[in-house]
């Protein structure tokens, strides 16, 4: 069976996205997936990735929790034929 549509983006961020990274570089390290503003938002409710750590001001995530996060926040489009 092939891989959902979900499933092959996870895998692509798992082979492509470094240990860490800044929450700046998100947009570019996603493909356009995740905007960092909205990664700001979700971590001041408390509802962002887990493990993020800060480097001087910047804050940081580690590529495990991130994936995890992503894993909750995307959803196969359903299609009625």
């Amino acid at each position: 069976m092939a891989p959902t549509a979900t499933q092959s983006i996870l895998q692509l961020l798992e082979e492509t996205l470094p240990p860490c990274f800044p929450r700046k570089k998100v947009h570019d390290l996603t493909f356009g997936l995740v905007n960092p503003r909205t990664l700001a938002n979700k971590d001041s409710e408390k509802t962002g990735p887990t493990g993020r750590f800060f480097v001087k001001r910047e804050v940081w995530y580690q590529k495990s929790a991130f994936i995890a996060y992503l894993k909750t926040i995307l959803k196969d489009a359903e299609f009625s034929a």
